[in-house]
């Protein structure tokens, strides 16, 4: 298992993590290859359909490729990711267990937050990555308000931005990555991005 700030490493190097939805093995292959052709090796694939973990299983030996779960909810389903060959984790939302139960496997977690409640808790628990959800919802206005009172965080903003948003969000120095997701859309060239931040 990678360690956590090597994982971390190399999503902020990409600058994007790809969150994929698939419903088929095929689908994932296809979305991957396109993903690849733009340099992207460190990817996503969400627990929403059964797919997700079959795509793990069938690209977990590609040696370039760096693969997560998300929308991790249980520890069920972090075993079952684990188990699968997921590399790291990504969870919704903010859950000790969960935390607790990662630190003991070994599997870097990115979990979710969106309230200064949650950025505090997740400092408590000993994190410095988490993932801002829903992003685009949330803005970025509050994205720079829980910045600003918990500098220790690094934030990976997801949830419904598009190649039109990451440009902005990215040049926040508080965003280390951020998950984009635009289904059947891999093929558009992607914006100029920012560098990763000093921060």
């Amino acid at each position: 298992m990678p360690r956590e700030e090597d994982v971390f490493r190399h999503i902020e190097e990409q600058r994007l993590l790809p969150v994929l939805t698939v419903a088929s093995l095929p689908e994932a292959r296809a979305r991957t290859a396109r993903l690849r052709a733009h340099g992207l090796r460190v990817l996503e694939f969400t627990l929403r359909t059964p797919a997700g973990l079959d795509a793990i299983r069938s690209l977990r030996r590609e040696p370039e490729l760096l693969l997560g779960v998300g929308t991790v909810t249980t520890l069920e389903e972090a075993d079952a990711a684990l188990h699968a060959g997921a590399r790291f984790l990504v969870s919704p939302g903010l859950d000790p267990a969960l935390v607790e139960w990662a630190e003991e496997q070994g599997v870097p977690l990115l979990p979710g937050v969106a309230t200064p409640s949650e950025a505090q808790r997740a400092l408590a628990l000993g994190l410095r990555h988490v993932k801002l959800f829903p992003a685009a919802l949330l803005g970025l206005d509050w994205l720079r308000a829980l910045a600003a009172v918990f500098p220790g965080l690094r934030f990976c903003p997801t949830g419904g931005l598009g190649p039109e948003l990451l440009p902005a969000w990215l040049a926040e120095p508080s965003v280390f990555a951020a998950g984009a997701s635009w289904p059947g859309r891999e093929d558009t060239p992607l914006p100029p991005l920012p560098p990763p931040s000093s921060a």
